[in-house]
């Protein structure tokens, strides 16, 4: 029997309710997803080998005047599986992401990383802060409220959690 049941219905495209051995379960999919890539990443990070996707159209980012802040952090972002280049006076030249991600919105994903980095300052190797880098990775990718799932969908997802460890935590 699986820890978290199995996935009965889906409320409002937000919550997953699952029924386990004389419990309902209530779900929160965006951010059960959001651990669940957190985690991964988080693992591939520390074992050194975040796959990674090539886009086969590299794809021109516009990050405007605080470039310097990005490039200046380049060689700890590369390392999360995000690969760019300088390019241009504002631009920045996305050649691979991390593979996890599928199709996401780069440009968003930039200028989240931009929004943290402004916060936390330069990241340091190993440092925790990295973390906010990875959530911010982690959110572009999740699946979102307001998106239907189905049944196998769920469980899926159900099952994701049961192997993701803190996936009980947002």
């Amino acid at each position: 029997a699986y820890r978290l049941g199995y996935a009965i219905a889906q409320v409002n495209k937000m919550f997953i309710i699952s029924q386990a051995k004389g419990k309902l379960i209530l779900v929160d999919q965006h951010a059960a997803h959001e651990r669940v890539v957190l985690e991964k990443i988080k693992k591939e990070y520390k074992n050194n080998n975040v796959a990674r996707q090539l886009l086969l159209v590299p794809e021109i980012i516009k990050i405007g005047k605080s470039k310097n802040l990005i490039i200046e952090n380049r060689e700890q972002i590369n390392k999360t599986g995000i690969i760019f280049e300088d390019y241009g006076e504002n631009d920045l030249l996305v050649r691979e992401i991390p593979a996890i991600l599928g199709k996401i919105n780069i440009q968003y994903l930039f200028e989240d990383i931009l929004e943290k980095i402004k916060m936390i300052g330069k990241i340091q190797s190993g440092s925790p802060k990295i973390e906010e880098i990875f959530s911010s990775i982690a959110c572009h990718n999740s699946i979102r409220a307001g998106r239907k799932l189905n049944i196998e969908e769920m469980n899926s997802l159900l099952r994701l959690m049961e192997k993701t460890p803190n996936a009980g935590q947002c």
